[in-house]
Order: C-alpha cells, then sequence, then structure tokens
C-alpha cells in the first residue's frame, strides 16, 4: 500500500441515534451508525493524516455540524467539515456563512444540485450571489452534480470565477450504461475552468454492482486526472456508501492499480497534497 499518510477528501459519519437522515430509510445496509471508530478500521494499515467530513442531508444541518464537530475533539484526524447551506436567500444568507465561519472545522458547503427539482436553481442570481460571497469566507463549494446538470453548473461557474469548486465523485459518471462519451464531453468543458477541482471518489457505485472491473472503471479514471491534472484532482473515499460495493482499502488499491508508474510526486497530490491546499487544512 502507500508509503505515506493520506488526506481523505470525502468521508462520512453519522449515527441514526442522534440524528435523522431520511435518505437512509431504504437503504438497509447503510441504515445504522456508522462511526469514526468504524473509518479507522476500515483503513486497515492506510495511515490517514486527516480526513474532510460531507454533510449527509440530516432533517438538522445546524446540529449535524455541532455532532461531527463534537467528534472531531475526540478525533483529531477529522480536519475539516463540509456543511449543507442553502446559499439562495438574499440578505440572510450572507449572515449565515459568518455563522458557518466561525467553526474553524468548516471549510465549506454543499448543496445537493442533483437532488433539487429546480434543474435550473444554480442559474438563478440569488443563487450566484451567495456563490460568489464564499471567498468572503474562505470557503469553498463541494458539487453535488449529475452530467445531465454539467451544463447549468458551467454557466454558473462562469459567473463565480473567485469561488473554488470541486466536483464530487468526477460528476457522477453513468458507468453502468456506459455513459463515458456524453460525461467526458461535459466535465471536460468544466475542467477548463482554473477554479474547478475535482475528487476521484464514488466510482465504484456507479458501475454495475454486480458485475464491474477495474477496466470498467479506467477509461474515467484517466479521463478525469487528463483533464484536471494531478495539482486539481485528489482523493476521496466515500466511506460508507462505498461499502455497497467495495472495501475503502480495495478502492485505494484500484486507485494505485490504474496509476501504477506514476511518479511519487503525482500519486502524493493525488491522494494528500491537492485536498491540503483546496481545503486550507
Amino acid at each position: 500500500m502507500l508509503d505515506f499518510p493520506i488526506i481523505d477528501s470525502h468521508f462520512h459519519i453519522w449515527d441514526i441515534h442522534e440524528l435523522r437522515y431520511p435518505w437512509l430509510d431504504n437503504r438497509d445496509a447503510l441504515n445504522r451508525p456508522y462511526l469514526f471508530a468504524d473509518y479507522e478500521a476500515a483503513t486497515g494499515d492506510i495511515e490517514i493524516e486527516g480526513a474532510v467530513y460531507v454533510e449527509v442531508t440530516s432533517t438538522d444541518y445546524i446540529k449535524e455540524v455541532d455532532w461531527v464537530s463534537a467528534q472531531a475533539k475526540k478525533h483529531e484526524k477529522i480536519k475539516g467539515i463540509i456543511s449543507w447551506c442553502q446559499l439562495e436567500g438574499e440578505a440572510a444568507i450572507d449572515a449565515e456563512l459568518i455563522r458557518l465561519s466561525e467553526n474553524p472545522l468548516i471549510k465549506g458547503v454543499r448543496r445537493m444540485l442533483k437532488k433539487e427539482p429546480n434543474t435550473e436553481l444554480c442559474l438563478t442570481q440569488s443563487f450566484i450571489d451567495g456563490m460568489r460571497l464564499l471567498p468572503k469566507y474562505n470557503l469553498v463549494y463541494d458539487m453535488a452534480i449529475l452530467p445531465s446538470l454539467m451544463d447549468n453548473a458551467f454557466i454558473m461557474m462562469q459567473q463565480c470565477p473567485e469561488t473554488k469548486f470541486v466536483l464530487e465523485h468526477c460528476g457522477e459518471p453513468d458507468i453502468k450504461n456506459n455513459g463515458f462519451d456524453f460525461w467526458a464531453e461535459k466535465i471536460g468543458r468544466i475542467s477548463e475552468l482554473p477554479n474547478a477541482y475535482c475528487k476521484l471518489s464514488g466510482f465504484v457505485t456507479k458501475a454495475d454492482p454486480n458485475n464491474w472491473t477495474v477496466d470498467d472503471l479506467r477509461p474515467y479514471m484517466e479521463y478525469a486526472v487528463d483533464k484536471f491534472g494531478f495539482d486539481r484532482i485528489m482523493f476521496g473515499s466515500d466511506w460508507p456508501p462505498v461499502t455497497q460495493v467495495s472495501t475503502l482499502y480495495d478502492w485505494i488499491g484500484i486507485i494505485q492499480k490504474v496509476f501504477k508508474g506514476e511518479t511519487q510526486s503525482n500519486m502524493e497530490k493525488l491522494f494528500r497534497l491537492t485536498a491540503k491546499s483546496f481545503f486550507s487544512l
């Protein structure tokens, strides 16, 4: 395995006895507590220098942030939090970003555009105005979108050149249904924006869960790295959702296999340095 410590740009923990997560109701394998001790056990002999918690759409995001912040006091490897945030809200959003930024663990915000019924939400002036405020508070935007939303996202991102964006799961290509060409065209254009970054995460859950191989994932992974370069791409485990298809340990092994032969410098960027810089850890 790796001979240097890594930073995980995308992991989750939750305790269903503390908070309610409606999206877990129909996910039997995930609908139980997943705590930091479980995450550490899943990493095996891989040394984790730090991990960035990404919100998981609870019914109370303020309580969610408070709970994770409390966990971070017990587990110093939790280096950052991506909080839910509405963003559109005119004057109210400025006050909310002030409140969020007072917590030094909060490095950015997320609004899951892929789950919004209004596919043009990110094009509204109110949303764009909120997005433009993020750099003022040293916050980044963690973007949960699908390839079908990338055209709108690109237009929005062009209007927010000072805001730093990272596409989680590389924009969620439809690997199961051979969606490479459509995804590649859309994400290729986004990669031309200098403020766009990408998380190498979530690939195994986008393939056929019962019949996937590393070679199914390889062209998507290689294309993402080719377009963003190692200075703008970062490892994410997407634990525990990844456990529906693979293990965290095996996912890291897949990345190493695909990029076997890369320089030590590039692998350290992928697994550690890009995330450390992007999130100001």
